[in-house]
């Protein structure tokens, strides 16, 4: 689900005046999955294990995957961003997938990437 995105202050909390605010997400979209409250481990997740999917065509420009997945409360202070990937779309677009879990695929920098492919 979105559950925050888009071209309005109404429905995206990204998009910032140029006084508050980093502008190199005013177009990002956050996903989530409803959780239940009770979720002590990983995998109590229905997000976790998913596969993350490429937004469009592009070019792999930048991969992270050298944090280790951690428990709901503990952070890999060794790699501050997590596992990540960006993709450069060739179109002066560029998309972000973050929050990956570890190992999730043998991504390297200059891969070309599909669409709906990872």
């Amino acid at each position: 689900m979105v559950s925050n995105g888009g071209r309005t202050p109404e429905t995206n909390n990204h998009i910032k005046s140029l006084d508050k605010g980093p502008q190199n997400q005013i177009y990002a979209y956050d996903f989530r999955m409803d959780n239940t409250g009770k979720e002590k481990s990983l995998s109590d997740y229905g997000v976790y294990g998913i596969e993350v999917i490429a937004p469009g065509n592009g070019i792999i420009a930048q991969v992270v995957d050298g944090s280790f997945d951690c428990e709901p409360g503990d952070s890999d202070r060794s790699v501050g961003v997590g596992n990540m990937v960006i993709i450069d779309h060739k179109n002066g677009e560029y998309s972000l997938s973050c929050t990956v879990y570890a190992n999730q695929g043998e991504w390297s920098n200059p891969d070309q990437i599909r669409a709906n492919t990872f």
